[in-house]
């Protein structure tokens, strides 16, 4: 008999394996495990769903959930990853997928999309999130001129000093991941950045999930790129475009993406959604 449940943690080594099998022989079990106990609490705090043939687990879809104010109001999210279902049950895919759809007053984001689920998704009415990748690439330190009397640190002490209650909130929710958290800084103003070291087709690259000061980062970009390559030894640096809106990043250079993020949404923008609290951070992608 077919049927779908929520996942609990007894469910973890048969659901590892699964996804092992189906998608990814090369993930880690510590990487996994995030997926169902990441630090923050939410009222919703089941890992995803599986589909069950009799007593075998044959499918499942991945839920991360958080909720974060966002312009003064509580904004609850659910970001959906690894969803894998054995051969011989894809027509029963949507299954689990339905209830998410369906949940009520969450945004739904869908980072990692095979392009050719994107029709269904358009009918089930995700929107576009990001269709383009922007590139800052290395500048040589000896190219670095500028007026800007800015700081640059990773220090603990003055992170903890200088975050407003939002970002301190994200700071301490993705401390116990594999990220850096950087902060630039003036006598004026702050600029937290959030990133991470991701790898693609064997690809190295630092990946940014979060800059709460977009015109601080563009203004000082190639000083803020060229620190964060000394810290993670990575020499190309990635963002999502929509991060940037109309503001132009300096020797910048634009890419299609090759499959389309997508949201669902009725009360927040594009340009509003970063990439924290997702799989880019729990599985390292």
């Amino acid at each position: 008999m077919i049927r779908v449940e929520t996942v609990t943690q007894q469910m973890f080594s048969e659901v590892f394996q699964l996804l092992k099998d189906l998608r990814n022989h090369n993930l880690l079990e510590s990487d996994f495990r995030s997926i169902f106990d990441y630090p923050w609490k939410n009222k919703l705090e089941y890992p995803g769903y599986v589909l069950f043939d009799d007593d075998k687990i044959v499918g499942f879809i991945g839920t991360i959930f958080c909720e974060r104010i966002l312009n003064n109001k509580v904004e609850k999210f659910c970001s959906i990853t690894s969803w894998v279902v054995k051969e011989q049950y894809r027509d029963q895919s949507l299954r689990m997928l339905l209830p998410i759809v369906r949940l009520k007053d969450y945004t739904i984001t869908v980072l990692t999309l095979k392009k050719d689920l994107l029709p269904l998704f358009q009918k089930l009415k995700f929107k576009i999130l990001e269709t383009e990748t922007i590139i800052i690439p290395p500048i040589p330190k000896i190219s670095i001129r500028s007026t800007s009397s800015i700081s640059i640190t990773m220090d603990e002490a003055v992170l903890k000093s200088k975050l407003n209650d939002q970002d301190a909130r994200i700071y301490k929710d993705h401390l116990t991941y594999d990220c850096y958290h950087l902060l630039v800084y003036d006598q004026y103003s702050y600029c937290y950045i959030l990133f991470s070291k991701a790898r693609k087709r064997g690809f190295k690259f630092n990946r940014i999930h979060y800059i709460s000061n977009i015109k601080l980062f563009a203004k000082n970009s190639i000083r803020i790129n060229f620190r964060m390559i000394q810290y993670s030894k990575v020499f190309l640096t990635v963002l999502d475009s929509r991060f940037c809106r109309d503001i132009s990043i300096p020797h910048s250079i634009k890419f299609r993406l090759r499959s389309d993020k997508i949201y669902k949404s009725s009360s927040l923008d594009a340009h509003m959604i970063d990439n924290l609290y997702t799989e880019y951070i729990l599985l390292r992608i």
